[in-house]
This record gives structure tokens, C-alpha cells and sequence, in this order.
């Protein structure tokens, strides 16, 4: 859910999404590996990397999500803010 957080500010490397949400790359390139399984997220090549961002199939049914992160983080999380992990 944090990678779909952090992805609607804009696409990503696996490094800049570790950085950014205090984990483990490792632990980003598995969960990137399920979310394109799932087609929830694209890669898009370039160099010797990828930049990751969110599906056409994501973007169509963001209320969903939103309604998603409001139920798992609370009231404190509205659609249109920028989302971080808290220390």
C-alpha cells in the first residue's frame, strides 16, 4: 500500500521508493514484483533501470483506493495529500 502511496506523487526507481519509504530494496523490488503482477503498477525501462508509476487500471479507480487508505490509515489520510512513512 505505501508503494501506491508514494507512486501517486509521480514514478520512481526501486531506490528513490526505498529511500523514500524507509525500507529494505529488497523488500521494494518484491513488492513491485506483485504489484506488477497484478497490474496495479507499470515499469518502464530506461538505462540500465526502470521507473515505476501507476497503471491506467490504478489511475481509472483511485477511489477505490483512496477509500482503501482511509480505511487502513484513518482519518488522518485524505485524497490529495502527500503521503510519507511516519518515523
Amino acid at each position: 500500500m505505501l508503494i501506491l502511496m508514494r507512486l501517486r506523487d509521480g514514478p520512481a526507481n526501486a531506490n528513490q521508493l526505498a529511500t523514500s519509504l524507509r525500507l529494505n530494496y529488497k523488500t521494494i523490488q518484491y513488492h513491485l514484483e506483485t504489484l506488477l503482477e497484478n497490474k496495479l503498477v507499470d515499469r518502464e525501462e530506461y538505462g540500465y533501470g526502470a521507473k515505476y508509476r501507476l497503471s491506467q487500471l490504478t489511475l481509472e479507480n483511485l477511489d477505490i483506493l483512496d477509500s482503501i487508505i482511509e480505511e487502513i490509515f484513518g482519518q488522518e489520510v485524505k485524497a490529495g495529500k502527500q503521503w510519507a512513512r511516519s518515523g
